[in-house]
């Protein structure tokens, strides 16, 4: 996506995100520059999985990059 100066492997989660409204979760700063953002140990991640976790979600597909 050179819209953001992606890569390949982020362009793709941010396009999979955009199609599906995902929410992404990751540590890679490069997402901070799209307009989706990203969640990160900063900004909610900590929070976010808590609360999954309180509320028995399942299903989560999580893929951590770095």
């Amino acid at each position: 996506m050179e819209k953001f100066a992606l890569d390949f492997d982020d362009a793709y989660h941010y396009t999979a995100a955009e199609t599906y409204e995902l929410t992404l979760v990751s540590f890679d700063s490069d997402f901070d520059r799209t307009e989706r953002g990203r969640l990160n140990k900063t900004n909610g991640v900590v929070e976010f999985l808590t609360h999954l976790t309180h509320h028995k979600c399942t299903g989560l597909h999580v893929q951590l990059t770095h």
